[in-house]
């Protein structure tokens, strides 16, 4: 199938190296989808994951934070087909946001979303060497199966045959199109970084539905015990669904 490149127009890469195989930074991401849902969790828990403390939180309510699982299925990429789940903190850095919702309402008007990317498991090795040794990113190799079950897609996280989580999503409609960026905040040798993720959603969908997305955590895993305590809710705020979306991973920058 011939790959659809205006978004990747005029943006240069390079070659690089993932784990002694060869890659292109900024890496492309020609066909791809993605489910996300937004949990509200307590402040408290939220500014230990922090590794710096430049890194704050973004509010939601007074002493409530949030915290983004983002489900991935690349389907065509420079490093060849993977999957991959975000579990990230929504934050600002340097200055802390006093205003409760307002760093998140102006990322949804703005299209932007600075976040800390606090476990990114993947189920490729050259995805997990890349996004270690290059951008520092918490990754780690796992199991992620996308049940499609009709109205709704079931996604399971699992490591060592041990379920991490499920994220159980209705498939809400997805009629518009849209462009936005993340702004991640990895850290090398405790000094902040950060790499952008320019994502072109082809097909969105957003709801605030109460109950059409879901978490299930597993019972012994580390992660799965960390927000346990963390999250106050299991069915999420914000439920985003893109079903066709690309995207262009640019490369790290020093921020410190």
């Amino acid at each position: 199938m011939q790959r659809d490149m205006i978004f990747f127009k005029n943006v240069y890469q390079v070659d690089g190296d993932f784990g002694g195989e060869p890659a292109k930074i900024p890496v492309f991401y020609y066909d791809a989808m993605s489910i996300t849902g937004i949990f509200p969790a307590k402040m408290s828990a939220l500014k230990k994951f922090m590794p710096k403390s430049s890194f704050h939180p973004a509010p939601l309510f007074p002493g409530v934070g949030a915290v983004a699982v983002t489900c991935f299925e690349y389907r065509d990429t420079d490093i060849r087909p993977y999957n991959e789940i975000s579990v990230s903190i929504p934050m600002t850095y340097g200055t802390p946001s006093v205003v409760p919702s307002a760093s998140l309402l102006t990322g949804l008007m703005k299209n932007r979303f600075d976040v800390f990317v606090h476990h990114l498991p993947v189920t490729t090795k050259i995805a997990l060497d890349g996004g270690v040794n290059v951008y520092n990113y918490p990754k780690f190799l796992a199991s992620i199966e996308f049940d499609d079950r009709g109205d709704e897609i079931v996604v399971t996280l699992a490591e060592d045959g041990e379920t991490i989580f499920k994220v159980i999503a209705k498939k809400i409609p997805a009629r518009d199109s849209k462009t936005y960026r993340y702004v991640t905040y990895p850290v090398k040798d405790d000094c902040a970084q950060h790499a952008d993720v320019l994502v072109n959603a082809k097909l969105f969908g957003q709801t605030a539905a109460t109950g059409s997305l879901r978490i299930e955590l597993g019972e012994t895993h580390r992660i799965a015990a960390e927000y346990k305590s963390a999250l106050l809710s299991r069915t999420a705020l914000i439920h985003q669904y893109s079903p066709e979306f690309q995207a262009i991973l640019y490369g790290p920058s020093r921020l410190e």
